[in-house]
């Protein structure tokens, strides 16, 4: 029973038109109490329950990410800034640094009240999601088997409330350790609040950006349903005739109700016309270009407006049952439906967090066995707490890293920056970054007819004839013209509009004046009036289409009427419709057309925009066009699959779908790609993915262009780049820098740069010092890239750009040589690759004495720094560079231990040893040889010197294979390659540029060398060897145009792999008939006959 709180009365009863209705019922209600006022309840629809659920959570990730971003300020200022870029000597940072309490420094108890908001009510959304996720699977009945909750579990949420969840507790327990057992000094990188701070905001902005670009989803249905007309001019029949019609609400409206819809009016419902004849423009629901005629006992429906006469319907289909109501329910379920790369994702997550938890795990035990087994020297241990701590810092570290900052701003960011990209075209991005990386693989697209390959709106007249077989005589023309303006111009049909636009424009001379005497308009089919010109007797004139002609039995050899005129009315087509079509195709795109037109002007259509004849799909209601979009979706996976553009996953095509009325708006749900024009209905638009601002066609080409663009780009991977000897790889930032800006330039994007020191040098050198003998091989460095190649080739996609510097790039060659197909083009910078002279400006008298004889110790970095600068050879450098070498390039001295906290005035010494470069420059021969160096003694001593090698070039007292070697392997090098040369190094004499250009390439397997274009060399005159560091900036610049070049080249080759991989398990496992052609087949020898 219904009460107060919930004064809600359920009635079930059987309708009887015009004797007992809904509106009988609640009359009775009202009628037995004035206090009463009863209405139709309608719950919340599923769109307005989602709006007001979303509009919530809006609020809450906005309030958290205002609060994180507001103390993410100060954390930043104190946490990063004052600890890595203010000096020790500063007396604010010396005070953040003094312990507070026992050995607590104020810093870290800044930082702790500064994050503990952050983690507790910014973080409170992911925490109270992981706990449901545990509840949910760990609750009594829980269908999840018991094994499975181990090893497949979590979500995103989970895998944020760990990372941020470890790392304040486990700052916490730092600070209680430290506090308890007084440190002599704080060790503040034990201490993670500010990552805390940092990772709540930026995966909160991620969030909060996301359900902003999402909230508008269930626009698209409101717009349908607010479609339908709210109330109806219902017809009372009563005993004593008619009375007025009374305006009730549209959902009082029962089966059987008449109901009249005036000129320009929706029916309330669909219905059956029981009165009246007129036309309905039913373009928004079936797609039906002209007006459709309705006569008694013919349908109409929902949404359609009545553009003639009044007429009477009966209703005989009330709220959830029109045609209307079918789309709500298809565009509705097309939206609630998920993408299957969202149930991937779904489930690599559940299986990304227990891997996450397993890795952490591991790398904490390995590290603590490593720890108690000895194989960590005690140097690396804090002997307060032990190796368990020691090792648990890692495990932390896994956690904080894992934690999907990347993965949270990955498709919020996409949107801003693909959307930008995508405005500049006039093209809206409402679909963000996910919808342009679909659009880049799109396989078909479809066009509606009405509205997009056409223009929409009013008819036309294309064509016209007059007084067709007679001699052209300019008065009698317009004479007829001006009978015909005369008569359009008291009709407003859209018709009759185009016609009197069309007399208006006519251009033989000026009109005569027509008096129009008796005048009728029959619906559906035309006008017939009575003319008068002047002082002529009186015309009877009759205008209408085929069925008024037929109606009046006009031919044109009848004796009582004369066929003086006939138009042509259509619906223009776009101007630039035919080429867009021709364009898509052309790149391998199928295009089809949809449209509820009738068949035979849908085909004239297509042939006349280009669309093949069997792509044309005519007669589709609204509710099958996205029926006809899965079907091409389904049936495209196989044809497509052997161009290589489907999904190869999904095994089906991508559709992309393009239209303008309410009438495509399911379709633009169902495909994988929705495209509005920008002229069309707000209900197509809504249900868009991409909106053409300038309603042009060519926006579309634009759109699957960019779209391929900005993928393509994005993929960009520099996969590997190497370093000279004696220069660690932070010298070269600025040469990645200014790359970066030149590639952008061309439009090529870089994804990453990979970059090692060689073991020996550099950081890795200081790190194996202990390890390391003095006898490096160039080859070890290859080894070791490729090596690093395999182990992180999930996380390098292609194609891969190879490019080095010096010994570096000798190294890339062979690596290049081990693994052909590694590389897509390669930029070699100064390549040590030759046959060394003996001759006072080869080796020994170059690079190798001036770093024998150069200084290696200074009494503080400062001091170092000052000597750089007024050196000749150093001030050469980009500024840039010479910082990074005075950061990178020097560490204190082993035997200085400084006892307070300024390093200032530390000494300073080379972080690659003086041995190990000297070591890489030469490999001493001269045990191998007589004293004289004439004679080879011990030929194991150097088993890869070349004894067949003139006297003139470097085998004693020292030597260096690789060089020489690499040189000789160069026919066989496949990636294209530019050389870049400094004029004035030893590594650029003409003899040495000559051979190597000669030879690069040219055997085979090779790339074809310097006759096919794919090798080449430029030379920067006046600079020694040491290019990227002089001029970083020129040598990005021919580096990218280099890269750019080759980049057609690139994508072919790419493409081939996409083909070969799209291709079904048979096809891939089946040899070919071409192999039948090619060879043929074994003849069998006839057995000799025994007699």
């Amino acid at each position: 029973m219904p009460t107060i709180d919930h004064a809600i009365l359920q009635v079930k009863y059987t309708p009887e038109a015009t004797t007992f209705t809904v509106r009988h019922i609640l009359s009775a209600i009202e009628a037995a109490d004035p206090a009463f006022t009863a209405s139709i309840y309608h719950p919340p629809t599923l769109e307005e329950r989602s709006k007001q659920i979303v509009a919530k959570h809006q609020r809450e990730l906005l309030q958290r990410t205002v609060l994180s971003m507001a103390i993410a300020v100060p954390t930043f200022v104190l946490g990063i800034v004052y600890m890595s870029l203010i000096p020790d000597s500063n007396h604010a940072k010396m005070f953040l640094m003094h312990p507070w309490t026992s050995g607590i420094s104020r810093l870290q108890v800044i930082l702790f009240a500064l994050a503990t908001p952050v983690y507790f009510y910014g973080a409170d959304i992911f925490h109270m999601r992981t706990l449901k996720e545990i509840r949910a699977l760990w609750r009594p009945g829980s269908r999840t088997p018991i094994l499975q909750r181990f090893y497949r579990f979590g979500s995103m949420n989970m895998l944020i409330s760990l990372g941020t969840t470890i790392a304040y507790f486990s700052s916490i327990a730092q600070m209680i350790d430290a506090g308890i057992h007084k440190p002599h000094m704080v060790e503040d990188n034990q201490f993670y609040f500010d990552s805390v701070v940092f990772l709540t905001m930026f995966l909160l902005l991620g969030r909060l950006i996301e359900s902003y670009s999402k909230s508008r989803t269930g626009d698209a249905v409101e717009m349908l349903i607010k479609l339908r007309p709210s109330t109806a001019l219902l017809v009372n029949k009563g005993s004593e005739g008619d009375v007025p019609d009374t305006i009730v609400s549209a959902d009082l409206l029962e089966f059987g109700d008449i109901v009249r819809v005036p000129h320009g009016a929706s029916p309330p419902a669909d219905g059956l016309i029981v009165s009246g004849a007129t036309s309905f423009d039913e373009s928004s629901l079936t797609g039906e270009s002209h007006l459709v005629k309705k006569a008694v006992n013919e349908p109409v429906y929902a949404g359609s407006v009545n553009k003639d006469g009044a007429v009477l319907v009966k209703i005989t289909g009330t709220a959830g049952a029109s045609m209307l109501d079918q789309i709500v329910k298809v565009v509705r379920e097309g939206q609630a439906k998920r993408a299957p790369m969202e149930h991937i994702a779904d489930l690599l997550t559940m299986y990304f967090v227990p891997v996450i938890v397993l890795i952490a795990v591991s790398t904490w035990l390995i590290w603590m066995s490593l720890g108690l087994g000895g194989a960590i020297p005690e140097s690396y241990l804090d002997h307060r707490n032990g190796w368990v701590a020691f090792a648990l810092q890692f495990a932390v570290a896994v956690f904080v890293v894992a934690c999907p900052c990347g993965l949270a701003l990955a498709a919020p960011t996409a949107i801003f920056v693909g959307g930008g990209i995508a405005a500049q075209c006039g093209i809206l991005a409402k679909g963000g970054g996910e919808a342009f990386q679909k659009a880049s693989k799109i396989d078909c697209v479809v066009f509606d007819k009405t509205g997009t390959l056409t223009e929409g709106g009013e008819p036309r007249i294309t064509d016209s004839v007059v007084y067709p077989g007679m001699e052209a005589d300019s008065t009698r023309d317009a004479t007829l013209i001006a009978s015909i303006k005369a008569v359009e111009q008291n009709s407003n049909h859209p018709v009759a509009i185009a016609v009197l636009a069309f007399c208006q424009g006519y251009e033989n001379g000026s009109l005569p004046q027509v008096e129009i005497g008796s005048l009728s308009e029959i619906p559906g089919r035309g006008m017939k009036a009575t003319c008068k010109i002047l002082d002529e007797e009186p015309l009877e004139l009759i205008i209408g289409n085929e069925a008024m002609m037929a109606l009046a039995a006009v031919s044109t050899d009848s004796l009582d009427w004369t066929f003086v005129a006939g138009f042509a009315i259509a619906d223009p087509i776009r101007k630039e419709a035919a080429s867009v079509v021709k364009a898509l195709r052309m790149q391998g795109t199928q295009v089809w057309m949809l449209s509820g037109d009738n068949a035979t002007t849908a085909s004239a259509v297509a042939r006349m925009v280009g669309i093949e004849e069997n792509h044309v799909l005519a007669e589709v209601l609204p509710s099958q066009k996205a029926e006809k979009v899965a079907y091409l979706q389904r049936t495209l996976g196989a044809t497509t699959s052997r161009k290589g553009k489907s999904d190869s996953k999904s095994g089906r095509g991508r559709v992309a779908m393009v239209g303008d009325g309410i009438n495509d708006s399911p379709a633009l749900t169902q495909a994988d790609i929705g495209i509005a024009i920008g002229s069309g209905s707000d209900i197509a638009i809504s249900s868009a993915d991409f909106v053409l601002v300038t309603s042009d066609l060519r926006s579309v080409h634009t759109l699957l262009h960019l779209s391929q663009a900005v993928f393509r780009r994005i993929k960009f991977n520099f996969g590997w780049a190497s370093h000279a000897c004696g220069f660690s790889k932070e010298l070269y930032e600025a040469l990645w820098e200014d790359l970066y800006v030149e590639l952008k330039k061309a439009g090529v994007r870089i994804k990453s740069i990979w970059i090692a020191d060689c073991i020996w040098q550099g950081y890795s050198g200081q790190l194996n010092e202990d390890e390391l003998g003095n006898d490096p091989s160039w080859m070890d460095y290859a080894r070791d890239i490729l090596h690093m190649v395999n182990t992180f080739r999930a996380e390098i996609s292609v194609p891969v750009v190879a490019i080095g510097h010096s010994f570096g790039a000798t190294a890339l060659v062979n690596v290049s040589l081990m693994h052909p197909r590694l590389f897509s083009s390669m930029v070699l910078f100064d390549p040590v690759i030759s046959l060394h002279m003996s001759t006072p400006s080869g080796l020994l008298g170059g690079l190798a004495a001036q770093s024998l004889y150069r200084r290696e110790n200074w009494p503080s970095r400062s001091a170092a720094a000052a000597g750089f600068r007024r050196s000749p050879f150093y001030s050469a450098w980009d500024p840039r560079v010479l910082d990074a070498w005075v950061i990178h390039g020097l560490r204190d001295a082993p035997e200085q231990q400084p006892s307070t906290g300024d390093t200032s005035q530390t000494a300073v010494t080379l972080r690659t040893p003086k041995n190990q470069e000297m070591f890489t420059y030469l490999r001493p021969s001269w045990e191998a040889f007589s004293a004289d160096g004439s004679t080879l003694v011990d030929r194991t001593l150097v088993p890869d010197l070349d004894q067949s090698l003139p006297p003139k070039y470097l085998k004693w007292p020292m030597y260096r294979p690789e060089s020489g070697l690499t040189l000789g392997r160069l026919p066989w090098v496949r990636p294209p390659l530019l050389y870049v040369l400094g004029g004035a190094s030893n590594e650029s004499a003409p003899e040495i540029r000559a051979e190597r250009l000669a030879s690069t390439g040219t055997g085979p397997g090779g790339s074809g060398g310097v006759k096919e274009g794919k090798v080449r060399e430029e030379v920067l005159e006046g600079r020694g060897h040491l290019i990227p560091m002089e001029v970083p900036g020129i040598c990005a610049k021919i580096a990218a145009q280099w890269i750019d070049q080759c980049m057609p080249a690139i994508r072919t080759e790419l493409k081939r792999f996409d083909d070969w991989k799209a291709l079904d398990r048979e096809t891939k496992t089946m040899v070919g008939d071409e192999w039948t052609k090619r060879i043929p087949k074994l003849q069998r020898t006839p057995k000799p006959t025994k007699i």
